[in-house]
């Protein structure tokens, strides 16, 4: 059951790929900058973006108690040729969601229990975007849903 009162369920995932290692806080240095709610243009850079998508109802307990799961997706973007590519980054993340149990969170003072992300997708290639070879780049998709508690 998702009970996220403060931080959305992307804040949350952000949060956790920077503190394990995946990604870096977004700035002008930063390698692979984690971003939620969008995918920032970032001309030609290698980024990783956790974006809301449609939840899975999973039923209920007694009367209005309904198990909701929120769902996430992530994008891993980034030049083929680069030394870390993105499928790369995108395989390794999607590992580590099938291997995560139990994660504390915390943002801004206030601790989120990850219980699980359950992917419903393999890694999918979204493809190339951009114009002219200097700004080619291709993505590659994550689908999951996250159960996350304020704790």
């Amino acid at each position: 059951m998702s009970d996220v009162t403060l931080h959305s369920p992307e804040q949350i995932v952000q949060q956790m790929l920077i503190d394990n290692g995946f990604g870096d806080t977004p700035g002008a240095a930063a390698d692979w900058p984690v971003y939620y709610a969008h995918l920032p243009d970032a001309k030609g850079k290698q980024v990783i973006g956790v974006i809301s998508t449609d939840g899975i109802k999973d039923g209920r307990i007694m009367r209005d108690n309904i198990q909701d799961h929120e769902g996430i997706q992530v994008i891993c973007r980034g030049k083929r040729l680069q030394q870390s590519p993105p499928q790369t980054k995108a395989r390794q993340i999607a590992q580590y969601f099938d291997t995560l149990s139990r994660v504390t969170v915390s943002i801004d003072g206030t601790d989120y229990l990850v219980q699980a992300i359950s992917r419903i997708s393999p890694v999918l290639g979204l493809g190339l975007d951009g114009t002219g070879k200097t700004l080619q780049r291709y993505s590659f998709a994550i689908n999951a849903t996250i159960t996350v508690e304020e704790v």
